[in-house]
């Protein structure tokens, strides 16, 4: 996926700059109503990508969708819809699907150990 090739590029970059420093990449994301592959579901392959392919260390743009701000694009960032339910990303991350991740990641532990800490 382009995408999570020119996130996990810049990252690469801007770590061969600063080697011995942690780096975090705020707002990370993408919209889910954009004119070139703007949809809920190109949103969600994007997150799985960088987590279960990189070591990316991120967070994610938006929790929620954003009615009050302008335009299609700048409303749809969430990774929740603005009625508070989960896109297809929020899903992936509520559900716990287990992943395979260069980075431990609390998402992608097996959903019975998730399920038991939420108890």
């Amino acid at each position: 996926m382009r995408a999570v090739d020119w996130t996990l590029g810049a990252w690469q970059r801007l770590a061969r700059h600063i080697p011995l420093k942690p780096i975090l990449f705020k707002e990370v994301g993408l919209s889910t109503a954009t004119s070139t592959e703007g949809s809920e579901e190109f949103q969600r392959e994007y997150y799985e990508g960088l987590l279960k392919t990189t070591d990316v260390q991120f967070s994610f743009f938006e929790g929620f969708d954003a009615i009050f701000k302008q335009g299609d694009v700048e409303k749809n960032w969430g990774i929740f819809r603005f009625d508070r339910t989960p896109k297809p990303a929020g899903l992936m991350l509520t559900i716990g699907q287990p992943c395979v991740s260069p980075l431990p990641r609390v998402w992608c532990e097996p959903t019975t150990r998730l399920a038991s800490v939420r108890e």
